[in-house]
């Protein structure tokens, strides 16, 4: 019997199923997650927030996966946004401008802190309306950095 579990993920609901039985997986000490398969080993850098959400870094990119419980499921399409420093630390770069207009997904700032670079990416198609941060500002955690407006479909 296989578990699963359900995570949100860019306001989409997924669901994480447990790994087979030529997999072992362990968190380590440090919060990390370290997955044995095929004789091969893989440590993936992972922390868990005050909110509970889980941030993973994965081949320089980080994500955020939000545990889903009775309360809290699936939203609609959101129409604007504002992007959150995930942890406190210093802008290592913008990649947007005020007016422009960004992809799904596409890089828009990168946090750094203690050497750990988390992108924040558009949730959606749309038109940056602010940034309020600039390369090598020190900014807490839940700051708001980048504003977007979704696109008309």
């Amino acid at each position: 019997m296989t578990s699963t579990t359900k995570w949100l993920y860019n306001d989409e609901e997924i669901e994480a199923r447990a790994p087979t039985a030529a997999t072992t997986t362990r968190v380590l000490p440090s919060g990390d997650l370290e997955i044995q398969q095929a004789g091969r080993t893989t440590t993936i850098p992972m922390v868990r927030d005050e909110r509970g959400t889980v941030w993973v870094s994965w081949q320089g990119r980080s994500f955020a996966f939000t545990p889903v419980t009775p309360g809290r499921r699936r939203t609609r399409a959101k129409k604007s946004g504002s992007l959150s420093a995930p942890m406190t630390g210093v802008v290592a770069d913008v990649l947007v401008a005020v007016g422009q207009t960004v992809e799904a997904y596409q890089p828009l700032a990168i946090v750094e802190a203690m050497k750990v670079l988390a992108t924040l990416e558009a949730p959606f198609a749309g038109t940056v309306t602010a940034v309020h941060v600039a390369k090598k500002d020190r900014v807490e955690h839940g700051a708001v950095l980048v504003e977007i407006e979704q696109s008309p479909l």
